[in-house]
């Protein structure tokens, strides 16, 4: 996604700013295929998660990441949100299994809507300065965060 890079920066300089080392796996780069950090999920997260000093929680992009990280939690006995917590950055209501997944949702809508409103302003007023908008984001609890160990 075209705001991977800008998240990790932000993920690399709030460990800095916090004093806390930060580590490259809570922020992969892009593979070659551009498919994300890797090419089969499952198994990726089921490597990750098995490790002793596994994260106990995870900010997911997107719904397509949730499925995998379910399944490798099954696989290794890991319950959401009892020993991992899972948020995601979406643009829609995530359900799957009877559990709704703690969501940071997105305003699609709203960001298109005002990026048409802005490339006709630009087409009309090319010189003028236009400025930056704001769209808020709502948060939603969902079922899949807990307080960390």
């Amino acid at each position: 996604h075209i705001s991977e890079p800008d998240r990790r920066r932000g993920y690399m300089m709030a460990m800095r700013a916090a004093r806390l080392a930060a580590d490259a796996r809570y922020a992969p780069g892009p593979s070659p295929s551009g498919a994300g950090p890797v090419m089969n999920k499952d198994a990726y997260f089921r490597t990750w998660l098995a490790q002793k000093d596994r994260p106990t929680a995870l900010v997911l992009n997107g719904t397509a990441v949730v499925q995998p990280v379910r399944v490798a939690c099954a696989a290794l006995g890991l319950r959401i949100p009892e020993d991992l917590s899972l948020m995601l950055i979406c643009g829609e209501d995530f359900n799957e299994f009877g559990t709704t997944t703690a969501s940071l949702r997105v305003a699609e809508t709203e960001i298109g809507t005002s990026l048409a409103e802005l490339v006709l302003a630009r087409l009309e007023r090319p010189a003028d300065h236009l400025p930056t908008r704001l769209i808020p984001s709502r948060f939603f609890a969902g079922d899949s965060l807990a307080p960390p160990p």
